[in-house]
């Protein structure tokens, strides 16, 4: 079982938790997927991947209203009223975007003294993460995107890159032979 504190915050407040504190199941953080985390993958304690386990779904998508080319929240629709998935609520579905159930953060709300219900910071945060891009991109939004989204800064998408140089070889070219024109 994992540290469900643990999970939403990157932090456990027990002295001796018998939960896992495993990386693997850190909630993404949300301004990293805005791409203005101020802290770094270093110092934050939130998640900087792009692991489609752990990305929640966009809600502007669902409704046909994601104004971004390269949407890092996940794509995906569902039926009005669809369960919010157990698996991704405890941290990671291992499904991802295939899983039939919502992937979204709950919203923790508490009452304060006048007895009125108010979200925490974090997930007012997290709420409004694809609003805050949208008015600032004016990319129309693919609807089929399923493809690759745009690298956040610090992401490992290019610690690979392509070579900078292929050399293409036809049909007629003599390198290949040596030079010679008889084969023999």
């Amino acid at each position: 079982m994992v540290c469900q504190s643990y999970c939403r915050t990157g932090f456990c407040s027990a002295q001796q938790c018998s939960y896992s504190h495993d990386e693997n199941y850190l909630r993404i953080c949300p301004r990293f997927l805005q791409q203005s985390c101020s802290l770094g993958s270093e110092s934050c304690p939130l998640a900087h991947v792009l692991d489609p386990c752990r990305l929640p779904q966009c809600t502007y998508y669902e409704s046909g209203k994601c104004g971004r080319l390269h949407c890092p929240y996940l794509h995906v629709r569902h039926p009005p009223k669809t369960a919010v998935c157990s698996d991704f609520s405890r941290g990671r579905c291992p499904l991802g975007r295939l899983c039939i159930k919502r992937h979204i953060w709950v919203q923790k709300s508490f009452s304060n003294k006048s007895g009125h219900q108010k979200l925490s910071k974090l997930t007012t945060v997290s709420k409004n993460a694809c609003r805050t891009l949208i008015t600032k991109l004016e990319d129309t939004c693919d609807h089929n995107d399923f493809g690759p989204v745009a690298a956040p800064a610090g992401s490992l998408r290019n610690v690979y890159p392509p070579p900078e140089f292929i050399p293409l070889i036809s049909d007629n070219d003599d390198s290949m032979t040596g030079g010679d024109a008889d084969c023999s």
